[in-house]
């Protein structure tokens, strides 16, 4: 509900087939050049369900202060491209970093991104926000569960992180979430973060 809707042009893309995953993904750039990117090439190029700010980068010049600042480009109803054989079924976040050359240098996710993390994906895993959709999907029912996904394994429903589905972590018989082997996104920092601060933290009251 406080996410600025921002849609990337004429609606092009397919309808999704479920929700069961809402996935974390790191940008390696800023909210505000990612916005820029995704809006040249529109829903013709790479997107993502929603975007965060930090505190990085041109996120905080030209009088922008984006740290935790939420964008939503594409429609719920709608797939989005962030993870290839998941897209029908998985709604992607992506998150705005400090823009390292390696993934073992991003930095932690910023106060402010991890309040808006908590409160969006608690809002993405709640009936309230699958009220609308199909009937047969389970998340009319029940939502998406707040617990993390063990894999990418078809049927799996929860909360993941794009590394999941990628070579060396995607196990046998899990979704590939992207073709780049090795990729490490959202970052050792952040999975970790992920783990021990964002899952604990949606259960709990309001941040």
């Amino acid at each position: 509900p406080d996410a600025i809707w921002d849609p990337l042009g004429s609606q092009t893309q397919p309808r999704m087939k479920s929700h069961d995953i809402v996935c974390l993904h790191t940008m390696v750039g800023y909210l505000y050049s990612t916005n820029n990117m995704f809006h040249d090439n529109g829903y013709g190029g790479t997107e993502s369900h929603l975007g965060i700010g930090g505190k990085w980068g041109s996120d905080t010049t030209g009088g922008r202060s984006w740290d935790g600042r939420v964008e939503q480009w594409q429609d719920l109803a709608y797939t989005a491209d962030a993870n290839l054989d998941g897209n029908h079924r998985v709604i992607s976040i992506e998150t705005a970093d400090n823009a390292p050359k390696y993934a073992k240098d991003i930095q932690r996710w910023t106060p402010k991104q991890v309040s808006a993390i908590v409160r969006l994906v608690r809002w993405l895993c709640s009936k309230e926000a699958h009220a609308d959709c199909p009937s047969s999907w389970e998340c009319h029912k029940s939502g998406i569960p707040m617990r993390l996904i063990p894999d990418t394994k078809p049927g799996r429903r929860g909360i993941g992180y794009h590394a999941q589905g990628i070579a060396p972590n995607r196990v046998s018989g899990g979704e590939l979430w992207s073709s780049a082997n090795g990729k490490e996104c959202p970052g050792p920092v952040r999975i970790r973060q992920l783990k021990s601060e964002i899952i604990p933290a949606l259960t709990e009251e309001d941040m």
